[in-house]
């Protein structure tokens, strides 16, 4: 049985990582067909509207760890977790159909406050995109059913086909000449709501929708507190692009965002090593099997650090090719972005494999004590060094919020754990 889980868990990331080497090589073609199609102006506003996705993703309410979990455990157990699956669907729909209005109201305040300068984005067509977008969170739900069933290669695989779909959408528009930006826009976001049926389909199976009271309690009473951590997660990582868009030029938010695909290009290779290790360390931490915990978090840094100093030095040597092959409009990004870059990353290795960690153990009043008070730190940092370096300010804000909160205080937080139960 261990080795069906291991071969289970290496097929996973292998199908990861490879899914991942084509989302990424499509998302570079689709970022250079963007600019082409609505030039360096509509590709900031596409990048403002596409930073929401995070913050539209809070409609799932922390759901999907939480689920993830209650699944690893009714699995370590050998109870049957269809009940679970038909509580997942009702939820979505509940969702959903709140979703429908509240998205009115965030549209509104994205149309006023952060594309106040892109007056050629249309409210209703910016409302339909982050519907759209809206999708993105909830098949977040579907995505961890299936890494819990350990059927993490279909996670995986399908975002894979998004942007596949959306290469195929620029490239029709760009043939019959439409470059009219809220077209574009919706095109772009279209594929999320079919990947979502797909996904529903896989996780949900033939299960109907059904509310169950006792097991709706176990999971919110989880789900909550990874809903706080998301929201103050968002506060700390998908800020910047609120900041930026009061204070940076359209050509240094470009920058920034291809800048930003490169190196996440680079660090989805560890983060679905991370994600596909959730479930293995949920059941590992129920079986109180912790020596095993501990070397999965020494093999997985080790690999996180290799990974990295590979994808910098081949950013480092061809980083005036690559942007020349993804922009048209002469965009470079400096060496000193580079490293500051590499830099924030490898915070984000160092504190995403304890954050997964205790994540995945249910040991969330950490967060919720820490991460506001990062929240905090990066939006004054952000704001403050952007102010005075613009884009590499804003980086410097970033590197700042971690290494003053979450890269020494959740290692500390894991040890303090495992020093208890030892």
């Amino acid at each position: 049985m261990r080795t069906i889980s291991i071969k289970n868990h290496y097929f996973v990331v292998w199908i990861g990582w490879i899914s991942k080497v084509i989302s990424t090589i499509f998302t570079l073609i689709n970022t250079r067909l963007l600019i082409e199609l609505v030039d360096i102006n509509g590709f900031a506003a596409y990048s403002i509207v596409y930073s929401l996705v995070g913050w539209i993703s809070l409609f799932n309410l922390g759901l999907p760890p939480a689920i993830q979990n209650e699944i690893s455990k009714y699995r370590s157990k050998g109870k049957n977790i269809d009940q679970l699956l038909s509580l997942s669907f009702f939820l979505v729909i509940v969702i959903t159909i709140i979703a429908i209005f509240l998205i009115f109201l965030i549209t509104f305040i994205a149309k006023k406050y952060l594309l106040s300068n892109y007056t050629f984005v249309e409210f209703r067509t910016l409302y339909l995109s982050l519907f759209f977008l809206f999708f993105a969170g909830l098949t977040e739900i579907y995505y961890r059913i299936l890494f819990a069933e350990q059927k993490g290669y279909l996670s995986n695989l399908y975002p894979s086909f998004i942007h596949i779909f959306t290469i195929i959408f620029l490239i029709a528009l760009k043939t019959f000449n439409i470059s009219d930006f809220n077209t574009v826009l919706v095109f772009t976001c279209f594929p999320y709501i079919l990947i979502f049926f797909v996904s529903h389909f896989s996780a949900i199976k033939n299960n109907k929708p059904c509310f169950t009271i006792s097991k709706f309690k176990s999971i919110y009473s989880k789900a909550k507190n990874f809903w706080i951590f998301a929201i103050m997660a968002n506060l700390t990582l998908n800020i910047d692009y609120v900041i930026m868009s009061r204070i940076l030029s359209p050509q240094d938010i470009s920058i920034y965002n291809i800048n930003m695909k490169i190196f996440n290009f680079i660090f989805v290779f560890y983060n679905t090593i991370l994600l596909a290790s959730w479930s293995n360390i949920t059941e590992m931490y129920y079986k109180k099997e912790f020596s095993k915990i501990d070397s999965k978090i020494l093999e997985t840094l080790k690999i996180g650090l290799f990974i990295l100093i590979i994808g910098t030095s081949l950013v480092l040597i061809f980083k005036d090719l690559v942007f020349k092959f993804i922009s048209v409009n002469n965009l470079a990004v400096s060496y000193k972005a580079i490293i500051l870059t590499a830099l924030y990353f490898l915070l984000r290795i160092w504190t995403d494999t304890f954050a997964i960690v205790l994540q995945s153990m249910n040991n969330l009043d950490i967060f919720l004590k820490i991460v506001p008070i990062q929240a905090i730190i990066s939006i004054i940092t952000m704001r403050y060094f952007g102010s005075m370096f613009e884009l590499n300010g804003i980086i410097l804000g970033l590197i700042f919020s971690f290494i003053l909160t979450t890269a020494w205080i959740l290692p500390y937080k894991y040890y303090t754990i495992r020093g208890k139960i030892r």
